[in-house]
């Protein structure tokens, strides 16, 4: 997982170094430059980061205001689309990137907090987006339940979550996000190529390991025979995410854990290193509880599950 800023004027002055990535605010409307904006395009391309321009939607004609970003940034950065003001609906976000790709341009995702989903747009379904070849940034400053921002809404998981807007960083406070992934997977995302996936692990067995926390916070690792609290002493890194497609019933019933359609991050222990730079992903389907010491639930269809979820990833761990 990496973290990274977004910035614009309100953030003038800003030295990038230390960043992992960064997305500057370019435009808005059909009248409205940055002024910072190359100087901090300049700062990434120094630095060699990851970068990307974003435009604010307004309610102006969304083609207009394609042509007015594009005629800025030109070409050869990509664009994300802020989604937070009156007239930047779903419909509106996908005229600009195609209007925008028109040109020659390139836009990879649109920013689209849930609040401004849910309150002023009425809850749209947001797959359209991903048709579109756009990913969802969302925002949610909560820190409870953890790993809230990527919860899925709209028909669609964030790609990208901005969790903070005023994180320390420069000696400055920045709206800073989080991309699972490296960086070099984020500048294959805003650039809208493909990244080859990790080599899998093959750890001993044939087992699914899943992970989840419960009320008091305590995390339980389950491997579809047992469900066993983890030492909190154990704990090496905090950077791995596992989640759970779908409802997947009471896990580690003796402590109270259920697990919800997406699991927060949770730490990787030290007796699981070999699941290093992998995502795993718990197929939902254990059905009955898995006390300590329980017996697993149903079988696991996989292949049934990988092509039901096209934009989740199923591993078999196989030894």
């Amino acid at each position: 997982m990496i973290e990274f800023p977004d910035v614009s004027h309100y953030q003038a002055g800003l030295g990038l170094t230390g960043a992992t990535a960064a997305v500057a605010k370019a435009t808005q409307g059909i009248t409205f430059t940055d002024p910072t904006y190359r100087g901090f395009r300049a700062q990434a391309r120094a630095l060699g980061i990851p970068f990307s321009a974003y435009h604010w939607l307004d309610a102006s004609d969304p083609v207009a205001q394609a042509k007015f970003c594009f005629g800025f940034v030109g070409a050869g950065t990509s664009v994300m689309w802020d989604a937070e003001a009156d007239g930047a609906t779903v419909p509106a976000i996908l005229k600009a990137t195609a209007a925008l790709r028109a040109l020659g341009g390139h836009a990879w995702g649109a920013y689209l907090p849930r609040w401004w989903w849910r309150d002023h747009l009425g809850s749209p379904d947001l797959r359209p987006l991903v048709a579109a070849g756009l990913a969802l940034v969302s925002s949610n400053y909560s820190t409870t339940p953890p790993g809230v921002g990527w919860a899925p809404y709209g028909g669609v998981t964030p790609t990208v979550w901005q969790f903070a807007a005023d994180h320390p960083f420069g000696g400055q406070r920045v709206d800073f996000n989080r991309y699972l992934g490296t960086p070099a997977q984020l500048a294959a995302l805003f650039a809208g190529t493909t990244m080859p996936p990790s080599p899998p692990v093959r750890p001993t067995g044939d087992k699914m390991i899943i992970f989840c926390i419960d009320a008091s916070g305590a995390l339980w690792r389950c491997d579809g025979t047992t469900c066993v609290p983890v030492p909190d002493a154990e704990i090496t890194d905090q950077t791995y995410v596992y989640a759970g497609l779908g409802q997947w019933g009471p896990v580690g019933a003796a402590a109270n854990a259920v697990g919800p359609a997406h699991l927060p991050a949770v730490p990787v222990r030290a007796g699981d290193k070999r699941l290093t730079h992998l995502t795993v992903y718990g197929m939902g389907a254990f059905g009955t509880p898995l006390a300590p010491g329980g017996s697993p639930g149903p079988a696991v269809d996989l292949a049934a599950i990988a092509k039901a979820t096209s934009d989740e990833i199923a591993h078999r761990m196989t030894g």
